[in-house]
C-alpha cells in the first residue's frame, strides 16, 4: 500500500505560485516580444532578469542586442559582464563570446588590464586558458596602440607558461615587436626565451637594445649586470664584460658593483679589486653582504701575497655569516701556510654547525692534534 505524500508546507506553496506567476510573465512576454511590443529601457532591463533567470537565451540575447543600443558605458559594462558570463557558463558558444567580446572592445573605453579582469577573468568562472587565447586572438585584428600591445603581451604569457606552444609563442611575440620595437616586454620575453634555450648571442643583442632603452634608469644597470654575467660565463667575452660594465658608478647598487669586482679579480687586478670592495662594503646592507665582502678581502689579499690580512679577513667574514664554502677556503690556506690559528678556528666552528656526529668527531680529533702547535 502506498503512503500518502507529505502536505505541502506553506513555504512550498508560496514558492509554487511564484514560480507559477513566473511561468505565466514569462509566456506573456515571449509572446510581446514576438508581436513587436516596444517597452522602454527599464522595462528591457526588467525582461532580461526574467529571461536570464528562465534561460530562454534565444530571445536574452535578442534583449541584450536591443538594450547596447540605447545604455550608458556603465549598463553596457554590467549588461556585458552578464552576456559574456552566459556565453562561458551556460551555453558554452566561443562564437557568441567572441561577438560579445568585440561588442565590448567598441562600447566600453577602459585599459587592457580592466578590460581583461572584467570581460574575461570574472565572468569566466573555470579557467580556460585555450578559449582565453582563442578570444584574444579575436580582438588583436580590432585593438590598436597600447591596448594592442598588452593584448599581444598577455598572448606571450599564455602560450608560454600555460599552453606551452613555442610556435604560437614565436609568432606572438614577432607581432608584438612588429606592433612596437622598442616594446619592453617583448623584448624580455625573447631575452628570457634565448636564454631558457642558452642562445646567447641572441640574448646579448636583446640585452643591448633594452640596455639603450632604460638608459639612466635603475633597469639599465640590472641588464648590464645581466649581460657582463653572459660574457664571463658563457661568451668567454671579459673585455665585453668589463666595458658594459665601465658606466657603473658606486650608486648602481650592491650586485652591480658586486660583478665590477670580479671583473678586476679575474682580470688579475686585485689591487683595483680591493678599492671597488671599499665601495660594496658601504652598501652592504647585512650580515650575509658584509661576509661576503670581507671573504673577498681575503681571497684578493690571499692573491697579494699578504696572508697575514688575508686570514684576518676570513676570520671577519665567519663572524658575520659562518659559510661552509669560506671554512673550506681558510682551513686549506691555513693548512698551507701553517696558521694554526686559522686550522683550530675553522675546527671549532665546523663542530658548531656540522649536524654529523662523524665530522664533529673527526674535527675535534683534529682540534687536539694541533693544540700542541699553538
Amino acid at each position: 500500500m502506498s503512503q500518502p505524500s507529505p502536505p505541502h508546507t506553506p513555504t512550498q506553496d508560496s514558492q509554487q505560485v511564484d514560480r507559477e506567476q513566473h511561468i505565466i510573465e514569462l509566456k506573456q512576454l515571449v509572446d510581446h516580444i514576438n508581436s513587436g511590443t516596444k517597452f522602454s529601457r527599464d522595462e528591457h532591463l526588467d525582461h532580461l532578469k526574467l529571461l536570464h533567470d528562465f534561460e530562454c537565451w534565444h530571445h536574452y540575447f535578442t534583449k541584450v542586442d536591443l538594450l547596447l543600443a540605447d545604455v550608458d558605458q556603465r549598463q553596457a559594462n554590467s549588461i556585458l559582464q552578464d552576456s559574456l558570463s552566459v556565453c562561458f557558463n551556460f551555453i558554452e558558444d566561443k562564437a557568441m563570446a567572441e561577438k560579445y567580446l568585440l561588442r565590448a572592445l567598441q562600447l566600453v573605453d577602459i585599459s587592457f588590464p580592466e578590460f581583461w579582469r572584467v570581460m574575461i577573468l570574472k565572468p569566466m568562472k573555470i579557467k580556460d586558458f585555450a578559449l582565453e587565447a582563442s578570444l584574444l586572438e579575436s580582438i588583436v585584428p580590432h585593438s590598436q596602440g597600447e591596448f594592442l600591445e598588452e593584448v599581444l603581451a598577455r598572448l606571450a604569457i599564455l602560450y608560454e607558461e600555460k599552453l606551452y606552444s613555442e610556435d604560437h609563442l614565436l609568432k606572438t611575440l614577432s607581432r608584438l615587436i612588429e606592433a612596437n620595437p622598442r616594446n619592453h616586454k617583448a623584448l624580455i620575453f625573447y631575452k628570457n626565451f634565448y636564454s631558457q634555450r642558452h642562445h646567447w648571442a641572441k640574448v646579448e643583442g636583446f640585452l643591448k637594445t633594452l640596455i639603450d632603452e632604460l638608459a639612466e634608469t635603475s633597469e639599465e644597470y640590472f641588464y648590464r649586470l645581466e649581460l657582463a654575467k653572459i660574457y664571463l660565463h658563457f661568451l668567454d667575452q671579459p673585455e665585453e664584460a668589463t666595458e658594459i660594465m665601465s658606466g657603473v658608478t658606486s650608486d648602481a647598487g650592491f650586485e652591480m658593483i658586486k660583478v665590477k669586482f670580479m671583473l678586476f679579480f679575474h682580470a688579475g687586478e686585485f689591487r683595483q679589486g680591493i678599492d671597488t670592495l671599499k665601495v660594496l662594503e658601504q652598501l652592504a646592507t647585512d650580515g650575509k653582504q658584509l661576509a661576503n665582502v670581507y671573504f673577498h678581502y681575503a681571497t684578493s689579499y690571499a692573491s697579494l701575497n699578504n696572508h697575514a690580512k688575508s686570514f684576518a679577513y676570513f676570520e671577519k667574514s665567519l663572524q658575520k655569516d659562518v659559510s661552509m664554502y669560506v671554512i673550506r677556503k681558510y682551513w686549506r690556506s691555513s693548512l698551507q701556510y701553517r696558521n694554526f690559528h686559522g686550522i683550530l678556528s675553522t675546527l671549532e666552528y665546523i663542530t658548531k654547525i656540522t649536524e654529523s656526529s662523524k665530522q664533529k668527531t673527526k674535527a675535534l680529533t683534529l682540534i687536539n692534534k694541533y693544540l700542541g702547535h699553538l
